[in-house]
């Protein structure tokens, strides 16, 4: 075969070939070799085949040359690597064959040469599955001795069916259960054990049931032994197969008694707590009443004595005014502003105790008109001073109308009385969103108060301030009266000198 019959050859055949001189020097390529390695036709024909292969590759080809395809006249098939142009290597295996002048000399060597990338891929591919078959398969080895190590040491009833009936697995604890020892429980079916028939009847049902459906049940069950009666509550889990083709039926069982025991007692405890809790609270109730009342009807009773004390006082001061020394008229006069301030202390105690008894009546509430209308009132009081009202339109809640007006007219007194040091005072009444719940709020940038104390603010008669503000400390109380009653809550915020706010909510 000569030069021009083998480059005729490449041509024609669709792997790659090619075609080297004795020297290694490409004469002939196809097309399939030059989309192998990568370079033109041309600039193979400037190179030798050693120039595309690595190193390491290179030994190894001369020893082939050398004792097959001189001694015999071509070689086994072997594989190697080219580096192509861009760098990346190319897994291939070839047979060479040699070619002889027509004198029977070598002059060449021919090469049929076949991509293995995909090969090499699917090879490697398949190395690395079955390693993670292999490790999948230790590790469920692994997951099998401890189940098993873990389903004999349970004290739990484990037990497996196949679709028979038949025990396939038994632990200590079921062997321990059933009255019979393990080897002899596997193998047996259940109708082979000894329990009567209706408790038999019962479990055919529940096994074949997961059989059927692929689906878990639970249920509890009490058997009878020679020391009493027993609760136990078992699992039965379908296993293997598809959803509604399990190949066995796991079912694990454990002792309830003691837990269903204790569960009775705390049902017990619970029921009894709930009864001195409702009696208790009965009691509370009834003295809470009791005080209110005797709250009210003490109160109620001081005002008659009272007025009566006041209108002798003025009779005092005006017909025996002039002839009384000046000390005497100044004790009459401080002892009528001691009785107008307990007459107004009794007008606040009854306010409190009334709110306690009142009955609710809900209905809905215009809390943006109601701090309106308490906001004209106190500065009708006072028009000499200059406030700045904010309320926010739109303000609703369902309440008792009289209550929600006393409360908002305390608190927007509150903050008027606090605010009168503040030229460029400021109140506003408006809502907050947090979540889902909706919170009132009556702020002023009045004097405020130190927050450490703030747990005495809705306490009767507990003042956070001194004699220069006016009050008996009764307010802030009945607005958590109020409040309490309407199911909702009240704080405060505050920083000395920098205002304060009160916060409420109407569920």
């Amino acid at each position: 075969m000569n030069a021009e019959q083998i480059k005729e050859f490449c041509d024609a055949v669709k792997d790659a070939c090619c075609s080297v001189d004795m020297a290694g020097n490409f004469l002939s390529i196809n097309d399939s070799f030059c989309a192998l390695v990568g370079y033109s036709r041309a600039e193979l024909l400037t190179k030798r085949a050693r120039d595309l292969t690595p190193h390491k590759w290179l030994s190894y080809e001369e020893a082939i040359v050398e004792k097959q395809v001189k001694v015999r006249g071509f070689s086994d098939i072997y594989e190697k690597e080219y580096r192509r142009k861009d760098g990346y290597l190319v897994a291939v295996e070839l047979t060479r064959t040699l070619i002889r002048d027509d004198n029977g000399s070598p002059m060449g060597m021919f090469a049929m040469v076949r991509d293995l990338t995909s090969r090499k891929r699917i090879e490697q591919e398949l190395l690395v599955t079955q390693e993670e078959y292999r490790a999948l398969a230790e590790e469920y080895r692994a997951l099998a001795e401890e189940y098993r190590a873990l389903a004999e040491n349970s004290p739990d009833i484990v037990l497996r069916f196949d679709r028979d009936l038949r025990h396939i697995y038994a632990n200590s604890a079921a062997g321990r259960a059933c009255g019979i020892p393990v080897k002899d429980l596997v193998g047996t079916t259940l109708f082979q054990i000894g329990l009567p028939p209706a408790v038999t009847d019962v479990w055919k049902e529940r096994i074949a049931s997961v059989f059927r459906t692929g689906v878990p049940i639970k249920v509890e069950d009490v058997m009878a032994f020679s020391e009493g009666r027993r609760d136990f509550e078992y699992q039965l889990v379908p296993e293997g197969g598809a959803a509604t083709m399990p190949v066995s039926v796991l079912v694990v069982g454990r002792e309830i008694t003691d837990r269903n025991h204790a569960a009775a007692e705390l049902d017990a405890a619970r029921q009894e707590l709930e009864t001195r809790v409702a009696k208790r609270t009965q009691s509370l109730q009834k003295a809470l009443q009791e005080q209110e009342s005797f709250s009210y009807t003490v109160s109620h009773d001081l005002r008659a004595p009272l007025r009566h004390i006041n209108s002798y006082l003025a009779i005092l001061h005006e017909e025996f005014g002039d002839i009384l020394p000046p000390e005497a008229q100044s004790l009459i006069g401080k002892t009528r502003l001691a009785s107008c301030h307990m007459g107004n202390l009794i007008d606040d105690l009854l306010d409190l105790a009334r709110v306690g008894r009142i009955a609710l009546t809900k209905v809905e509430v215009n809390i943006s008109a109601l701090a309106s209308s308490s906001c004209e009132t106190l500065q009708g009081a006072e028009p000499s001073r200059q406030v700045r009202f904010l309320v926010q339109d739109g303000m609703r809640a369902k309440g008792d109308w009289l209550l929600l007006k006393q409360m908002l007219d305390n608190l927007l007194d509150n903050a008027w009385k606090y605010t009168a040091g503040n030229p460029e005072a400021t109140i506003e009444c408006g809502t907050e969103v947090c979540g889902d719940e909706v919170i009132f709020f009556v702020r002023d940038n009045g004097v405020g108060f130190e927050m450490a104390y703030s747990d005495q603010l809705f306490h009767p008669f507990q003042r956070l301030h001194g004699p220069e503000y006016q009050g008996n400390g009764i307010g802030l109380a009945t607005v958590k009266r109020i409040i309490d009653r309407h199911g909702g809550r009240v704080w405060a915020e505050s920083q000395l000198n920098k205002g304060a706010g009160f916060y409420f909510t109407l569920p």
